[in-house]
């Protein structure tokens, strides 16, 4: 069964002031169907462009997952901006990677904290409590046609916890328009 929750739907959110931040009008539409995260992004910047991805993410056994535990936001970002690229693998203050500006989206999925590290049992999909909890890892998927992927892609998934640095986590890319996939055991933000 699936059951779509509006958790965070904005008409005109992400008036973001902080420096690399783009003032978007953002769409961020979650569903939930058992173990997987499905949300619909879309941004629109001020001169008209829009941006649209689909993320999907896979728990191995998830509880108390719904949008609002989830907490998935999206924003557009300056791929110019030095405080992000600082974020960015890099050798020697060389970035070794950069944002393509024809995706310039980054994705934050940051569950509201837990008031403890370990759960020992499961009773059902929610335990009263509305707090994300998960065994082992999740798979993250994003998937774009904005870019398009050939056989020796570029294009990579990057995770960083807030604020801290990206670091590659792509298992895998399809070829087509940009599927790229990673997994982790905790969350933050993904860029492409």
């Amino acid at each position: 069964m699936l059951k779509t929750l509006r958790g965070l739907s904005f008409g005109l959110a992400c008036l973001l002031a902080s420096a690399g931040m783009r003032q978007a009008a953002a769409t961020v539409v979650v569903s939930i169907d058992g173990n997987v995260a499905h949300a619909d992004i879309s941004l629109a910047d001020q001169a008209g462009h829009t941006y649209e991805a689909d993320v999907t993410i896979t728990f191995d056994s998830p509880l108390n997952l719904t949008a609002d535990s989830l907490n998935l936001t999206a924003q557009l970002v300056d791929p110019n901006d030095p405080s992000l690229i600082v974020r960015l693998p890099h050798l020697l203050f060389i970035p070794l990677v950069s944002i393509d500006p024809a995706f310039p989206m980054m994705i934050t999925v940051e569950p509201p904290p837990t008031p403890h590290l370990f759960s020992s049992a499961f009773d059902g999909p929610e335990d009263g409590t509305g707090i994300l909890s998960f065994i082992n890892t999740y798979e993250f998927e994003l998937h774009t046609h904005a870019l398009a992927c050939t056989p020796d892609s570029p294009y990579r998934l990057f995770k960083a916890p807030l604020g801290g640095d990206f670091d590659d986590i792509t298992s895998d890319v399809a070829s087509g328009s940009v599927r790229m996939r990673g997994r982790g055991g905790a969350f933050s933000q993904f860029l492409p």
